[in-house]
C-alpha cells in the first residue's frame, strides 16, 4: 500500500499509511521517503522485526508477478492494533489489500477496520493483490478475499485474481460476479490489453496501448547490433520506442557521477539529457532508415530542448558527416515526418511550446499532465494548456490528441 499512498499524495490527496515497517535500514528509508512524499505517518510505526521486501517480475503480456518476503507484516500491524479504531475514525476512506489477511491476528485487525469503516459509511477500496506463495492454498486466499468484497466501494483486481475470486475467465463476467457479490464498482486490469470498469453506470473498456521502453546495459548504445532483433520486432509490430529519463534510481542518467552533490542541478539536467542522448543515437545511427516504422517518444523529460537539440544535430551531422552513416533525412526532417514525439510540461508555458513548434512543426509535441508528479495541476491541467490561445485551434487539436494518437497508433 505504500506505493498507493505515494500516488495519492502526489495527486493532492490527504493520505496516511497505517501499519509499519521494521526498525532497520529498509524501514527507516521507507518511513523517510513516505514523509518526503507527503504521506501521513501518524499511524505508521517501526517495530523490532524485518521490513517486508517484494520483488516484481513482469510477464511479456504486461502482468506483474510479486514475490513478497513479509515476515514482519504481522508485527507492524499488531503494534498498530490498539490505535486502529482511532485511525479509522479519523479517515474519510479506507484502502487495504490481502497482505494483512494471511495471519490470523493481522486478519482479525484488518477485518475489524473494514467493518468499522463500513459501519461509519466510509468508502472502502479493496485490492486483492494476492501473493499466493504466502497462503496455504489458493482456495484459502480466494475465500478470504471474497469476504472483503461485500460493501466495497471499489474492488480492483488483475485478470488472474478476478478469475480466482469468481471462477469466470471472461473479465466482464468476472466483474459482474464481483458486483453481484456486493461490490459497488469493479476495475479489472488486463495487462497489455488494458482494463475494464464496471458498476455505477460507469462501464468502460480501456484498451492497452503498447510501446517499448528499452533499458540498455551500461556501455551499450542504442545502435548496438545486439539490439537489432528488438528493433526488427518493433518495426514489424509497428511499436514505438518510449523513453523516460531517471534521476536517483537506475538506469541512472548519463553523467550521474558528476553532479557535485547538487540534487537540484542533477534533476534539472538528468531528464532532458537522457532524452537528448537517446534521440541523437536514434537519428544519427541510420536506425530510422533501416526500420521505417520506428518512431520515438519522450515522456516527462520536458520539451523546450527539442528544437535547439535537433538544430545542433543537423549541424553536427553535416560537419562530421565522414564519421556517421549516411541517412535519407536530417534529424529535423525526421522529426517533421512524424518519427519523433515529445510531451510538454505545464511549467514550460505557451511561449516555449510555440518556439519548438516554430522549428519542428506542430506534429511533434503532445500534451502531458505529469500526473501524479509535482508538475501536475490536478484536476486543472488540461484547462491550463487549453488556455494557450495563441497556438490556434488546429495546433491545439494536434497537441491535445492527434499527435499522441499518431505516436501510439491509437
Amino acid at each position: 500500500m505504500a506505493n498507493v499512498a505515494v500516488v495519492a499524495a502526489r495527486a493532492g490527496a490527504a493520505v496516511s499509511l497505517a501499519g509499519g515497517a521494521g526498525d532497520d535500514d529498509w524501514g527507516v528509508w521507507l518511513r523517510d521517503r513516505l514523509g518526503e512524499e507527503g504521506v501521513g505517518l501518524d499511524w505508521f510505526t517501526l517495530v523490532d522485526a524485518p521490513t517486508p521486501v517484494a520483488f516484481v517480475t513482469v510477464a511479456p503480456g504486461g502482468e506483474p508477478t510479486f514475490r513478497l518476503y513479509a515476515e514482519g507484516v504481522g508485527d507492524a500491524l499488531e503494534a498498530l492494533g490498539p490505535r486502529i479504531d482511532e485511525a479509522v475514525q479519523a479517515t474519510a476512506a479506507l484502502c487495504f489489500a490481502s497482505n494483512t489477511l494471511v495471519g490470523a491476528r493481522e486478519r482479525e485487525l484488518t477485518m475489524a477496520a473494514r467493518e468499522q469503516a463500513l459501519a461509519l459509511g466510509r468508502p472502502v477500496v479493496f485490492d486483492p493483490n494476492l501473493r499466493l506463495h504466502r497462503w496455504r492454498s489458493p482456495q484459502e486466499a480466494a475465500q478470504c478475499a471474497r469476504e472483503c468484497v461485500p460493501g466495497a466501494f471499489l474492488v480492483k483486481a488483475n485478470g488472474a485474481e478476478a478469475r480466482l475470486l469468481t471462477g469466470e475467465r471472461d473479465p466482464s463476467r468476472a466483474a459482474a460476479g464481483l458486483l453481484a457479490a456486493g461490490a459497488r464498482h469493479v476495475v479489472i486490469t488486463l495487462g497489455a490489453d488494458g482494463a475494464i470498469l464496471r458498476g455505477g453506470r460507469l462501464d468502460r473498456d480501456v484498451p492497452g496501448v503498447p510501446a517499448v521502453f528499452p533499458v540498455q546495459p551500461g556501455g551499450m548504445p542504442l545502435d548496438d547490433p545486439a539490439l537489432n532483433p528488438i528493433w526488427e520486432a518493433m518495426d514489424e509490430g509497428d511499436l514505438p520506442i518510449l523513453h523516460h529519463s531517471f534521476f536517483y534510481e537506475p538506469p541512472y542518467f548519463p553523467g550521474y557521477r558528476d553532479i557535485w552533490g547538487n540534487l537540484a542541478i542533477a534533476r534539472a539536467a538528468s531528464h532532458p539529457w537522457g532524452a537528448q542522448r537517446l534521440l541523437a543515437y536514434a537519428l544519427l545511427s541510420g536506425m530510422f532508415d533501416e526500420y521505417p516504422n520506428l518512431r520515438i517518444g519522450f515522456a516527462e523529460c520536458s520539451s523546450g530542448w527539442v528544437a535547439g537539440w535537433l538544430n545542433r544535430l543537423d549541424y553536427q551531422q553535416a560537419y562530421l558527416s565522414r564519421t556517421l552513416p549516411e541517412t535519407k533525412l536530417t534529424p529535423t526532417e525526421y522529426a517533421r515526418s512524424g518519427r519523433v514525439f515529445c510531451g510538454v510540461e505545464l511549467d514550460e508555458g505557451e511561449a516555449i511550446t510555440q518556439s519548438v513548434i516554430d522549428v519542428v512543426g506542430d506534429g511533434v509535441l503532445m500534451y502531458s499532465s505529469d500526473y501524479p508528479h509535482g508538475g501536475c495541476k490536478y484536476p486543472s491541467s488540461p484547462e491550463i494548456v487549453l488556455g494557450w490561445k495563441g497556438l490556434g485551434d488546429e495546433t491545439m487539436r494536434k497537441l491535445m490528441s492527434t499527435n499522441a494518437s499518431n505516436y501510439l497508433r491509437m
